[in-house]
């Protein structure tokens, strides 16, 4: 019988804790990584210190910011060691939170009471196994949805997702979450799309109503015409890592270093806002899709033949972030994507009233290496970062160790930003793929020569585990057309075409076509 205990003192420190281990069978272990005498601060800029400079001061100082970019009056950890550093700084800062480590061990405390997934699995955050439950009973609810098997993690834990399907020629967009370990959030902002999706309605985890009052109706219509597919965990060793060992753990567990997989991608791998340095959570790996996990997640999308939009899910920053993120480059679809964005942030911002902004990500600060450049860049795909709750500029209690109460209203707001990203891709017409903005190579290289886990002048090849998968579009290449005298596989249905090849054994190889959308449907 499961034995769940409730209202519990926090006060009672490690006695109360070791109480709630007692009464609740099912619960996990604490984390062994402690925080304790960890700041919060908010430190302010001098005018001539730009945030991406502070950013980097305080990597040297061994603080680190808690949100994912940078600000002229970051909130960050600041460890008792580097106390002094920050003092002989000069920098003004005020202390928000003198130690981090109570707030970990109440939610240590909370998630270890939490009621069983049966009785309210949105009710609270879940490991991995109640994850991946979840999904098992979803796959189960409909015919229309199917299990996806992304691949394998390093440490050999499956990567799972769903497909939601209905019509088998349908355009495709793909969600994912949880390249950062450490964002809970994300994790339970996938799944509440998921069971939206599964179940056909857009109050998923309690009857609170929407802003929107059609939009069930319009979740269902859309499912009629967009098959989606929903990968809730792509980093399952490092979110295991954070309910067993690390809470704050962000990368996955190459090594026990780690490598942030959001800096691992090929577009512009090794550039700006990487790091070399196996310490740093931006930690870019040895190559280019070195890890498992990315390199399984792009096989996927590879695969995906009528992949047309993508949704890169995050915590915490509340931003709707559009390529390019590797510089201040504004892409050639930069009068499609910003208005994207734009559209896509008034709707999270009008579910709950809470302020999302729209932002060119590389035009705040560089973050080469990452999964949404890669998405438009290679594939030609309406690709979108989602920053959720909180903004760190209101609310930097939380971060990333959220309260439940996020769960619901955050998850409304994604599905809305999904109904609103699938709206676009069904009434616009097809981007022109191929282009990787003329990325840069590693960071040391002043001139970098084309190599393999780079890419440079509109080219992007990659090697990894015996697999090379090469991009390389004429700049005479119209909609419909392959460049090289063939014909694009849509043509009749007025189809972009994307020229992606892959060569090694069990890999995707041939043309890819993104396939127009509803136009062609409606037209039938």
């Amino acid at each position: 019988m499961e034995v769940v205990t409730r209202g519990l003192a926090i006060g009672g420190g490690l006695a109360a804790f070791a109480l709630a281990l007692l009464a609740a069978p099912h619960v996990d272990a604490a984390p062994r990584a402690r925080y304790d005498d960890h700041a919060i601060v908010r430190i302010t800029a001098p005018d001539h210190v730009s945030p991406a400079a502070l950013t980097t001061i305080l990597g040297e100082m061994g603080i680190e910011p808690l949100a994912d970019h940078p600000s002229a009056q970051p909130v960050v950890r600041v460890p008792p060691h580097a106390q002094p550093n920050l003092d002989a700084a000069g920098f003004d800062y005020v202390v928000l939170e003198p130690d981090l480590q109570p707030s970990l061990d109440a939610e240590a405390l909370r998630v270890a009471t939490r009621p069983s997934a049966q009785q309210g699995y949105f009710d609270d955050f879940r490991p991995l196994d109640e994850v991946y439950a979840r999904l098992d009973l979803l796959e189960g609810s409909s015919a229309d949805v199917t299990a996806v098997e992304v691949g394998t993690s390093l440490e050999g834990r499956p990567i799972r997702g769903l497909r939601f399907e209905r019509d088998p020629t349908a355009p495709i967009v793909l969600i994912n979450a949880c390249q950062h370990a450490r964002e809970w959030l994300s994790v339970t902002t996938a799944m509440g799309i998921a069971e939206a999706l599964a179940t056909g309605t857009t109050s998923p985890i309690n009857d609170a109503s929407f802003a929107d009052p059609d939009a069930a109706a319009q979740l269902d219509a859309l499912l009629d015409d967009v098959s989606f597919i929903v990968v809730p965990v792509v980093n399952p060793d490092g979110y295991v890592y954070t309910w067993e060992d690390d809470r704050l753990w962000r990368k996955n567990r190459q090594s026990e270093h780690g490598v942030d997989l959001n800096r691992n991608w090929a577009t512009a791998w090794g550039g700006p806002g990487s790091n070399d340095d196996t310490e740093s959570n931006n930690y870019r790996g040895e190559a280019a899709f070195s890890e498992p996990e990315t390199a399984a997640l792009r096989d996927l999308m590879l695969a995906e033949e009528r992949l047309v939009a993508h949704l890169d899910i995050h915590t915490f920053g509340q931003l709707v972030l559009y390529p390019w993120g590797w510089s201040d480059e504004v892409s050639a679809d930069d009068d499609v994507l910003a208005p994207l964005a734009e559209d896509v942030a008034a709707t999270l911002t009008a579910a709950w009233g809470i302020e999302y902004e729209p932002r060119r990500a590389g035009s705040w600060y560089p973050a080469s290496g990452n999964l949404m450049d890669w998405s438009y860049g290679v594939l030609g795909l309406r690709a979108l970062t989602l920053e959720m709750r909180p903004d760190e500029e209101i609310d930097h209690s939380v971060g990333f160790i959220p309260s439940a109460d996020q769960i619901q209203p955050t998850a409304d707001e994604a599905l809305l930003a999904v109904l609103a990203l699938a709206r676009w891709t069904a009434d616009a017409t097809d981007l022109e793929p191929g282009d990787d903005g003329e990325a840069p190579g590693p960071e040391d290289e002043p001139e970098p020569e084309p190599e393999p886990g780079t890419s440079s002048g509109g080219e992007t090849e990659t090697e990894a585990d015996g697999v090379t998968d090469t991009f390389a579009p004429p700049d005479d290449v119209e909609p419909g057309e392959t460049g090289d005298d063939r014909p694009a596989e849509d043509d009749e249905a007025g189809g972009g075409s994307c020229v992606c090849t892959s060569h090694g054994s069990g890999s995707p190889s041939g043309l890819w076509v993104v396939l127009a959308l509803l136009i062609r449907r409606r037209r039938d």
